[in-house]
C-alpha cells in the first residue's frame, strides 16, 4: 500500500518531463490564416463554377444539375467582390451579372412566379 503514492508521484514526474519536452504547440506548424487566399477561393468557386451558357450557379457541388436562386444570388455578390479585388476587370464582371439576370429574367415567364425563385433544375437548362 505503501508504494501507491510513489508510483504516483513517479508518473506525475514523467509527464510533467514530457509536457517541457514538447518544442511547439499543437496547431503551431500550421501557416497563419490568410482572409485574401480564403477571399480569392470563394470567389473563384462562383467564377469557375458557374454554367457556361445560363451562369447559374450549382446548388451542391460536385453535383451540376439544379441551381437555386441563392447560390446564383452568392455568385452575383462574388462577381462584385472580384472586381473589387481585380481578380476579373469590371467589364467581365459587369458582362457575367448581366448574362445571368438575362438568363433569369427569360427563365421566370416561361414558369410560375413562385416556382422560378427556388430552383432552376432540368436538362433542358444544363
Amino acid at each position: 500500500m505503501k508504494k501507491s503514492p510513489l508510483i504516483f508521484l513517479l508518473v506525475l514526474l514523467a509527464c510533467r518531463a514530457v509536457l517541457a519536452q514538447s518544442p511547439t504547440p499543437i496547431g503551431a506548424e500550421k501557416p497563419a490564416f490568410s482572409l485574401d487566399e480564403a477571399q480569392k477561393r470563394h470567389f473563384l468557386y462562383f467564377w469557375e463554377l458557374a454554367h457556361p451558357t445560363n451562369f447559374q450557379i450549382p446548388d451542391r457541388y460536385p453535383t451540376d444539375n439544379f441551381s437555386s436562386i441563392a447560390a446564383t444570388g452568392f455568385g452575383l455578390s462574388a462577381y462584385l467582390v472580384g472586381a473589387e479585388r481585380g481578380w476579373i476587370t469590371r467589364a467581365q464582371a459587369a458582362e457575367r451579372v448581366l448574362k445571368t439576370l438575362e438568363f433569369l429574367k427569360i427563365y421566370r415567364k416561361a414558369l410560375r412566379p413562385a416556382a422560378w425563385r427556388v430552383i432552376v433544375a432540368g436538362s433542358t437548362i444544363f
